[in-house]
Parts: structure tokens; C-alpha cells; sequence
């Protein structure tokens, strides 16, 4: 393959300049350092890695990995997005697949910390990777029906001094499927893991609410419906820059009030109520809304907060200035 250079032409030359071919092989990608080769991989995405692979041998040992992964897996037509940038393990692992997973982590690892799925199904093969996990997770246990599975996978993890970027405790079917005798390991482990940067927890109950401030890291919330929000509990201890309200808020003045109410006193930077893709439902609320914000001029006001819409995502917004 060949590749065409211009030349210059002379000052007051308006003929065509003449090209000259210039060989695939000193493409400026074959002459970079190994240094710069590595910086490009964590930004490249799922629909270009295998291209950028087959372009360059340096990164031939990133297409093996995948490959020998979905090939071991017996996926004929695996979809890249399972395996790059994210490994999606979402199934019993066999165990002669262990090595070649273990191969794609340690890739998947050294080219920043690319986060990997966990679920419950792999236990077993979570304790022989855990050492090789990279630096920021993605822990997912909405594919969970039973509990006392999920707990030994934030005790391993605990136990690894790992940092997690999403933990999802959303069920599929939309059921709650922690019981309540089991909150108190939820909130054990939560306490003991390094850092979690997101919870995802519909329908949080009061239990977990209180030991969110004992979380390291903690920045962001999906916290379900709102109504189940404990205006008196949450105080300057709750440091979090974003609470999503998932469902669509009612109007109910009381809550509403209370709501304003606990604005000066807590440490979270933003509140956001998500009313599905139903821009005229918002619209409505907020119609209702503008009353109630008006009424409680004073007390927003010297809160330091204000409310807007936002539109483009169908979402109510309150935000500290």
C-alpha cells in the first residue's frame, strides 16, 4: 500500500507538483516509541481497536488476547464491545478459560485501568482473577437473586483494596432482592471497600442511606424514587456531588417543603429528578412547581441553591451555587 507526498513547486511555478510515492512501511505510527504507543491504546474505542491492531504489529498481542478470549468462550460472533475496553463477564466461566481471561485483564489493565463487569455467577473464577483486576471496576450485581452470593463478592473485593467506579445494586425485574436481614453486610462492606466512586441502589432504604458517609470516594448516587429520601438524616457529613432521582416526582408540598428545608445543612452539590423521556410531564410538574418555588423565595435564597429545568435530559435540577 502506498501513499502519496507532495512537493513544492518553484516560486512562480503554477504547474501541478509532482508527487512521490512513499512506502506504507515509514507510515509516522512505525517510527513512534513504544512510550507514545502505549499513551494511545486507553483511548481507543471498540469499533477501531481491532483496525488500529491490524495496523500495527505493536499491538498484536492486544487482538490475540481478544481473540483467544471469544474463542475460548466459543463466541463465532463475538461482539469486540464484550471484551474491549470493557470485559463484560456476564456467564459461567469455564475453567480452561481462566488463562486467557487472565491474559486479556493483564492487557486490559496495563492500558488505564479499563474497568471490568463483574457478576455473581463468577465467584469462583473472580478468586483466582482478583489480583490481576484493574484499578477501577465496574461491579454489577443486578443479574443476582440471591444475596449471600453477592456479599462474598464485595468481601473479596473488600479484602483486594480495589477501587470500584459503579456499584449497581439494581435488580433486572425491578425487585428489591436485598433483604432487610442482609442490609447490615451491605453496609459493612461498603464501609471496608477502598473507594466507590457511584452507588446505584433504587428504592435506597434508611440503613444504607446512613453508612453512605462512611464510603471513601463517594461522589454519585442513583437513589430511585425520591420519596424515599430522609430529609432529617442527611446532614454536612453526606458529601456527594450528584443525587439522581430515578421515576417521575409527584408534587406533594410537604415533602417539597422539607426538602428546601435540608438544603442549607447538607454537603451534596446536586440534586437531579428524571422524569423518563416525557418532556410533558416535566412540563407539567413544573408548571405546579413554579408556585411552590415562589412561595419559598426567601428560605432557596438564603440556601444558596436554585432549581431549573433541564430539557435536553427531562430533568428537574436543583444545584448549589
Amino acid at each position: 500500500m502506498l501513499f502519496e507526498i507532495a512537493v513544492a513547486a518553484p516560486p512562480g511555478d503554477r504547474r501541478t507538483p509532482p508527487t512521490s510515492p512513499v512506502p506504507a512501511t515509514k507510515r509516522p505510527f512505525d517510527r513512534m516509541p513504544p512510550e507514545i504507543l502505549d499513551h494511545v491504546l486507553p483511548f481507543v474505542d471498540s469499533d477501531s481497536i481491532v483496525t488500529l491492531c491490524h495496523a500495527l504489529p505493536y499491538f498484536k498481542h492486544v487482538s490475540h488476547a481478544i481473540h483467544s478470549a471469544a474463542r475460548c468462550l466459543k463466541k463465532k460472533r463475538a461482539d469486540v464491545r464484550q471484551f474491549w475496553p470493557s470485559l463484560r463477564l456476564s456467564e459461567t466461566i469455564p475453567d480452561e478459560c481462566a488463562p486467557y481471561l487472565r491474559a486479556l485483564i493483564l492487557v486490559l489493565k496495563r492500558n488505564g485501568g479499563t474497568a471490568v463487569t463483574l457478576v455473581p455467577q463468577n465467584i469462583a473464577q473472580l478468586r483466582s482473577f482478583i489480583s490481576l483486576l484493574p484499578d477501577n471496576l465496574v461491579v454489577d450485581l443486578s443479574f443476582a437473586t440471591n444475596f449471600s452470593e453477592d456479599h462474598l463478592v464485595l468481601e473479596m473485593l473488600a479484602a483486594a483494596r480495589v477501587h470500584i467506579r459503579t456499584l449497581d445494586f439494581e435488580c433486572n425485574d425491578g425487585d428489591d432482592y436485598v433483604q432487610d436481614a442482609k442490609l447490615d453486610l451491605v453496609c459493612a462492606f461498603l464501609a471496608k471497600l477502598k473507594s466507590v466512586r457511584r452507588v446505584v441502589f433504587p428504592n435506597l432504604p434508611l440503613p444504607v442511606w446512613q453508612a453512605l458517609p462512611a464510603v471513601n470516594g463517594l461522589m454519585e448516587l442513583d437513589a430511585g424514587s425520591c420519596y424515599d429520601f430522609p430529609h432529617d438524616r442527611v446532614g454536612s457529613s453526606m458529601r456527594l456531588r450528584r443525587v439522581l432521582f430515578g421515576g417521575e416526582a409527584v408534587f406533594e408540598e410537604t415533602w417539597w417543603t422539607n426538602f428546601v428545608h435540608c438544603l442549607k445543612s447538607t454537603g451534596i452539590h446536586q440534586f437531579i429528578f428524571t422524569f423518563g423521556t416525557n418532556p410533558q410531564k416535566l412540563q407539567q410538574f413544573w408548571n405546579s412547581y413554579r408556585a411552590f418555588v415562589g412561595a419559598q423565595e426567601e428560605v432557596i435564597a438564603a440556601s444558596g441553591w436554585s432549581p431549573r429545568v433541564d430539557e435536553d435530559n427531562c430533568a428537574l435540577v436543583w444545584e448549589c451555587s
